[in-house]
């Protein structure tokens, strides 16, 4: 079974969070458009079970290059 996190930069803060939670696909696809609709730049990020999301995806979306 694959596994989901979302990364994603506030669009009030420029904050990039990451979710706590692992997702399905799905689930993750809801998450990023209820994010979405609050003007969030949002990436859906497979990991490992048990795993976080890579410092890159991360690293992405500060520097604004994700979206």
């Amino acid at each position: 079974m694959k596994n989901y996190k979302l990364v994603w930069r506030d669009p009030d803060t420029q904050a990039v969070r990451t979710s706590a939670v692992n997702y399905s696909h799905g689930a993750a696809e809801d998450a990023r458009a209820r994010l979405q609709a609050l003007g969030a730049v949002v990436r859906i990020v497979e990991i490992p079970v048990g795993g976080d999301v890579p410092e890159a995806a991360v690293e992405e979306l500060r520097a604004g290059n994700a979206g």
